[in-house]
């Protein structure tokens, strides 16, 4: 969460965001929400989130870095965009009115990335592990850096009986950035 005080401008980049999307500032944090019908619908295929999380719909990002997903009972959670896995959905509650987020020009159509994820020992803080880019490059990167993860809990486990993650636990370190992975 960035302190509003002291944002940092992103570069210059221009995204196609969608009229259905509130994107601002609520008190310290910065929501992207997503209208409930089809703009939830179609950016909840876009990340895949069904392949991840079945039974959830993603209806906003929380600071960049996680989703705010709904279940089928309508119940909010948020969740890292990386990894998405179960053992780390959260509850969460959200209350406010859309018409007093406070929109931010320099923000808008953008998100805050990684290059390298925290989880796979990404420091949040070096500014050359940040970069700004569009909804759409962010779900490439959401779906392939998930991927990943899968695959490497997987190897993990498969090699030493592992259980399933648990809240807290973090996979091994993944190569950085893979080979095969979406450009910048």
């Amino acid at each position: 969460m960035l302190a509003r005080e002291s944002r940092p401008s992103p570069p210059c980049l221009t995204a196609n965001v969608s009229p259905k999307m509130t994107e601002g500032w609520h008190n310290d944090d910065y929501l992207a929400l997503f209208d409930q019908g089809d703009e939830a619908e179609r950016m909840t295929a876009m990340y895949g989130l069904g392949d991840y999380l079945p039974g959830y719909t993603v209806i906003g990002l929380r600071g960049w870095d996680d989703f705010i997903v709904r279940d089928a009972g309508h119940r909010l959670f948020t969740i890292p965009t990386v990894p998405l896995d179960p053992a780390y959905l959260s509850a969460f509650e959200l209350q406010v009115d859309q018409l007093a987020i406070a929109p931010d020009a320099r923000y808008q159509g953008r998100v805050k990335w990684y290059v390298k994820p925290i989880v796979f020992g990404g420091n949040p803080t070096e500014k050359e592990n940040m970069v700004w880019i569009s909804y759409k490059e962010h779900a490439k990167f959401v779906r392939w850096w998930n991927k990943v993860y899968r695959d490497v809990a997987s190897k993990n486990r498969g090699a030493n009986n592992s259980p399933e993650a648990t809240p807290g636990q973090r996979p091994p370190a993944a190569p950085s950035p893979p080979s095969g992975a979406p450009q910048l």
